[in-house]
């Protein structure tokens, strides 16, 4: 979770969320066009995986097609 002195900040989630959906807009249009069946994230993003992950996820599978 983000917080700042025991309470969620608000700037945190929404610098997460505008980063998750611009990370997510950037697979979509890749998978459209090499349709890839996995994406690896690694390094020190995947650490804050709680944060974004099933944003992400719920973000990718609105911006493509059912068949995907």
């Amino acid at each position: 979770m983000v917080v700042n002195n025991g309470r969620k900040d608000e700037k945190a989630l929404e610098n997460v969320d505008n980063m998750g959906f611009d990370l997510v807009m950037m697979f979509s249009a890749i998978g459209h066009v090499c349709d890839l069946h996995v994406f690896v994230v690694g390094g020190g993003a995947i650490k804050g995986k709680g944060e974004f992950f099933n944003m992400m996820e719920k973000y990718y599978r609105d911006m493509i097609h059912v068949g995907m």
